[in-house]
């Protein structure tokens, strides 16, 4: 949403609030002004949202240093993530304040054609919002009990919510796909399932071979093919 209309919301919701007949009393209260100061203030306005200025008086110009603090350009920041033939991950800093304040992260990631944004979920209980910016592709999401929630297409402007410790994994059809992920926190711990960063990788051969229920063979395999959160088109 662009700041303006964020800005016409805000003022909207507030000038209705305070041209209320039965708020009155309670402007009265909030602003600690008599009844006659409080009417002044609801009803002296008569512009409503669009006023007409008085000739001789101008708006102040933005301040610019306060809006380098607000606005952070995603797109234009180097590559956290960076896979040939893959796409790349993008971190929204924790020094942008707005994202500070609220307590929330942002990933930007973009993936090129059938690659895949590998499972993950994250280790601290922290939730994840998904918005498709652009694009098409495929999403997974599995509980904690192993069962499969989600299994559903995506396009543009598809919204999702992954819970606490529920895991997830994103696929591109037809074209690049674009998202961001948002957290819950400004530090949170993502647990890769299938890269060099996998919990998988800290257990040693015979504990993974027995979970798994596989060869020696087959588990070497496994954890071998393990690199990156983002996974190039594969040829099988």
């Amino acid at each position: 949403m662009a700041p303006n209309l964020v800005l016409f919301f805000i003022l909207q919701f507030h000038f209705s609030t305070m041209c209320s007949v039965s708020a009155m009393v309670f402007i009265s209260r909030a602003y600690n002004l008599n009844q006659e100061d409080a009417n002044k203030i609801a009803t002296s306005q008569t512009g409503s949202l669009i006023i007409k200025l008085d000739s001789g008086i101008f708006m102040p110009n933005p301040d610019y240093d306060f809006v380098e603090k607000m606005v952070y350009s995603i797109e234009g920041a180097e590559a956290d993530v960076k896979v040939e033939n893959g796409g790349v991950l993008k971190t929204l800093r924790i020094n942008s304040h707005l994202l500070g304040e609220a307590g929330l992260s942002v990933w930007y990631v973009k993936l090129d054609e059938n690659a895949m944004f590998s499972p993950s979920y994250t280790a601290n209980g922290d939730e994840r919002l998904f918005y498709v910016v652009k694009g098409t592709g495929e999403v997974q999401i599995v509980g904690i009990n192993g069962n499969q929630v989600l299994d559903a297409k995506l396009e543009a402007a598809h919204l999702f919510l992954v819970p606490r410790f529920f895991s997830v994994a994103l696929i591109a059809t037809n074209g690049t796909l674009e998202f961001l992920s948002i957290s819950t926190s400004t530090r949170p711990v993502i647990e890769e399932l299938a890269t060099k960063e996998s919990v998988w990788n800290a257990f040693s051969p015979i504990v993974s071979q027995i979970s798994l229920g596989v060869t020696p063979q087959l588990e070497q395999l496994f954890k071998s093919n393990m690199n990156s959160i983002i996974i190039p088109p594969t040829k099988h």
